[in-house]
């Protein structure tokens, strides 16, 4: 009499037969994922930066640090800058990862003054990132020096002086009249 094999034969053999498969033995192979994309970041040292009309900035620096072992450099592009204002080395100008440069704003006389956001976008390659920066341009402040030698002359030819804070609003040359007595 032939034995038939039975569901329990059947299931028993197609496990054996697989089971070499997911042992590493023919089957499925573990993929490695590609390395990380080689990259950078850039940044101002300063948040907001100052600088007066008929004046240069303190040094600011602009820094490129790199990722995932980028060692190239960077071009940098410094844009929205206001009227009457310039930058030293002039954009663009380029970065070595890890190296920073220092930049120094300049403002002439009639620069635009009031806060304004500047971006610096740096691009190596195919990779491009942004940093974001306030330029504070204010009138220049009137030293104590000047105030006093105006007032000086107020006092000896009257003169109508108006100040707000340290700047100068209004003067007005009026001369008061004198009255004589007997």
């Amino acid at each position: 009499m032939g034995r038939t094999p039975s569901r329990v034969h059947i299931a028993f053999a197609f496990l054996f037969a697989t089971l070499p498969a997911g042992c590493g033995g023919g089957g499925a192979t573990f993929v490695q994922p590609p390395p990380p994309v080689a990259d950078f970041t850039i940044q101002f040292s300063e948040p907001i930066v100052s600088v007066s009309q008929g004046a240069s900035s303190s040094a600011v620096n602009i820094a490129i640090t790199p990722e995932n072992g980028f060692s190239g450099s960077v071009a940098v592009t410094l844009s929205d800058l206001p009227a009457g204002i310039s930058t030293n080395p002039a954009s663009p100008f380029t970065i070595t990862a890890g190296a920073p440069v220092t930049v120094v704003f300049t403002a002439t006389t009639s620069a635009a003054g009031g806060a304004a956001q500047i971006s610096a976008q740096g691009t190596s390659g195919s990779l491009s990132h942004g940093a974001m920066c306030t330029l504070d341009c204010a009138s220049p402040v009137l030293t104590s020096s000047f105030t006093q030698r105006i007032c000086s002359q107020a006092i000896q030819s009257p003169r109508w002086i108006t100040l707000l804070g340290n700047f100068i609003t209004a003067i007005s040359f009026t001369t008061p009249r004198t009255s004589r007595f007997l």
